[in-house]
C-alpha cells in the first residue's frame, strides 16, 4: 500500500475565467498547473519560477510560511485555454474552467490519479461541493440559474470517479501574487479573445518539465541594445530584412540626442524567431503610416513572453488599434511605430547610412574592389581578439571593461580612438560569445574634411556571416587640432 502511495501521479492545476467587454460577454476559460510523482521525484530547485516555491498544494513564494507544504519536483506542466464561442458570464467561464481540466485530465493524463484545482470563484466551488456532498442528482430541484453547467460538471466527477481520478477543489485567492492564479487568468484572457461565434477554441497543452522555467532566454549577441527597429516597407523580401538596434542608459528613443545612446545595423543569416514573429504579427494588424517600427526587446525577452510565445505562439498578441501598438497577454508593448514623423525619419535616415557602410564593406572591401570604396577601412581585429597559450581564440578585452583605447591613422596623424564598450560596440560579454566565430572587427572612417571624420565599428562572425555596424551619431565625430 504504501508503494502505491509513493508513486501516485498528482496534478495541481489552477483555474480561472475572464469575461468581456461587459459581463455577460465574450467569455474565456483559462488553466495552468503541474503534475508531479509523489514520494519519488529528485528536487531541481534551479528548474522553478523565480523566487517561487514548487510544492504539493501549489505554488508558494519563498517567504510564505503560513502553510505546511512539501516541495514537489514537476514532470510535466499544464497551460490551456477554452471558448465556447457562446456569450456568456464570468460565472460560466470559471465552471467551463474547471469542468475542461477534469475531462483533458482525463483524456491526455490518464496516468494522474489525483487532481487538485485551485480558483479563486466562490460559484464554481460553491457547484462543485454540492454536487460532492449529494447523492445522486438531488441537487437538481435547487438549481434556479446554470442548470447546464451543473448538469456538465456532475458528468465530468461521474467520468472522474469512474476512471479513479479523485478531484478535489482549494480557494486561492483572485488578482493577487499568486503565479497559479496570474497563469490561468492569462490564459483565460487568451481564451476570451478567441472568441468565434458557435465555435469552440480549445488549447490543452502538456510540456515536459525540463528547462520549463530555465528556459534559454539569451539572444544573438549583436542583438544586444534594448530595442530593434526595422523598416516597414521592406519586410516582403528576405533578402533585405535587417534590424536597427538601439541601446540607451537614459530613455530616449531612436533618432534623439544622447551621448549614450548607440545605434547600429544586424544583418542575421538566421532571423530569430521569437522577434520575426513579433514583427510579423504586428504588420499584419498595423495601418501606421510611419516609417519605422520598433520591438522592445526588454519585454520581448522575458520568462513570461518566451514561455506563453513557446505553449500558445503569436496567439498572446493582441493589436492595439485606437493606441496603434502590440501587447502581450500582461498588456505590455512589444511593437509599436516611431513617432512623431519627423523622429521617424531620423531614424530611417540613419538605419539607412549604417547599412550602406556594411554594403561598401561587403561588396569592396572584402573583394578588394579599391575603386568602389567609399571609406576608410581598418581592421583592428587584433586589439579585440588572439589566441591564448593553448591556440585557442580569446577575446583580449579585459572582464569588466566598460572602454577600449586603440591608436588608427587618418591623413597621416595617429588618432586615439576611445570606444564605449555596449555603446559604440559590441560589449565585453557579447566579444566573448562570439570568439570562436572567426570574428574580424573593422573601424570604418567617413571623412567630412582634412580635418574631421566620423567613425563606425563593423563586427563580422565570418562562420555565420553575420555582420554589424555600431555607432553613436552624436559622439562618433573626431577633430584634429
Amino acid at each position: 500500500m504504501s508503494n502505491e502511495i509513493e508513486n501516485k501521479v498528482i496534478a495541481i492545476c489552477y483555474t480561472d475565467g475572464s469575461t468581456g467587454p461587459s459581463n455577460p460577454g465574450y467569455s474565456g476559460s483559462g488553466m495552468h498547473g503541474y503534475v508531479y510523482i509523489d514520494g519519488e521525484q529528485k528536487i531541481n530547485k534551479g528548474n522553478r519560477p523565480k523566487k517561487i516555491n514548487i510544492t504539493d498544494i501549489g505554488y508558494l513564494t519563498l517567504t510564505d510560511l503560513k502553510h505546511e507544504f512539501k516541495l514537489v519536483q514537476p514532470v510535466k506542466y499544464i497551460n490551456g485555454y477554452y471558448n465556447d464561442g457562446k456569450i456568456g458570464t464570468n460565472n460560466q467561464a470559471e465552471v467551463n474552467a474547471v469542468i475542461r481540466t477534469i475531462d483533458n485530465t482525463l483524456v491526455k493524463l490518464p496516468e494522474v490519479t489525483e487532481l487538485l484545482i485551485k480558483t479563486d470563484s466562490k460559484y464554481t466551488i460553491h457547484i462543485f461541493e454540492k454536487i460532492q456532498k449529494t447523492n445522486g442528482k438531488s441537487w437538481v430541484g435547487g438549481v434556479n440559474v446554470n442548470l447546464e453547467y451543473w448538469e456538465a460538471m456532475y458528468a465530468s466527477l461521474e467520468d472522474a470517479k469512474s476512471a479513479g481520478l479523485t478531484v478535489k477543489i482549494m480557494k486561492v485567492k483572485g488578482h493577487s501574487d499568486s503565479l497559479g492564479n496570474h497563469m490561468a487568468d492569462r490564459a483565460a484572457l487568451l481564451g476570451r479573445q478567441q472568441y468565434t461565434a458557435n465555435t469552440i477554441n480549445e488549447n490543452f497543452t502538456i510540456s515536459e518539465a525540463n528547462k520549463y522555467w530555465n528556459m534559454d532566454r539569451s539572444r544573438h549577441p549583436f542583438l544586444f541594445g534594448r530595442q530593434v527597429f526595422f523598416n516597414n516597407s521592406i519586410r516582403d523580401n528576405e533578402d533585405e530584412k535587417y534590424y536597427g538596434i538601439l541601446n540607451y542608459k537614459v530613455d530616449v528613443e531612436p533618432g534623439r540626442k544622447t551621448n549614450e545612446a548607440g545605434f547600429g545595423v544586424v544583418r542575421l543569416k538566421e532571423k530569430p524567431k521569437l522577434i520575426e514573429d513579433a514583427i510579423n504579427t504586428y504588420l499584419k494588424h498595423t495601418q501606421t503610416m510611419a516609417v519605422i517600427s520598433t520591438i522592445d526587446l526588454q519585454e520581448l525577452y522575458t520568462q513570461s513572453v518566451m514561455k506563453m510565445t513557446e505553449v500558445f505562439g503569436t496567439a498572446i498578441y493582441k493589436y492595439d488599434r485606437r493606441r496603434g501598438f502590440l501587447h502581450d497577454l500582461d498588456f505590455k508593448q512589444i511593437a509599436y511605430s516611431i513617432r512623431p514623423a519627423g523622429l521617424a525619419t531620423n531614424a530611417y535616415d540613419k538605419l539607412h547610412e549604417i547599412n550602406g557602410i556594411i554594403d561598401n564593406y561587403l561588396t569592396s572591401y572584402l573583394t578588394n574592389d579599391t575603386s568602389g570604396l567609399q571609406y576608410q577601412f581598418i581592421d583592428v581585429t587584433n586589439k579585440f581578439f588572439g589566441v591564448d597559450e593553448k591556440g585557442k581564440p580569446v577575446t583580449l578585452v579585459d572582464n569588466g571593461a566598460n572602454t577600449i583605447t586603440y591608436p588608427i591613422t587618418y591623413n597621416n596623424t595617429e588618432i586615439k580612438l576611445k570606444l564605449d564598450l555596449g555603446i559604440d560596440m559590441l560589449g565585453r560579454n557579447q566579444l566573448k560569445k562570439i570568439e570562436k566565430s572567426e570574428p574580424r572587427v573593422i573601424t570604418v572612417v567617413k571623412e567630412l574634411s582634412d580635418k574631421s571624420f566620423e567613425y563606425f565599428n563593423i563586427v563580422h562572425m565570418t562562420q555565420t556571416e553575420d555582420v554589424a555596424c555600431y555607432t553613436n551619431f552624436y559622439t562618433n565625430k573626431i577633430f584634429i587640432k
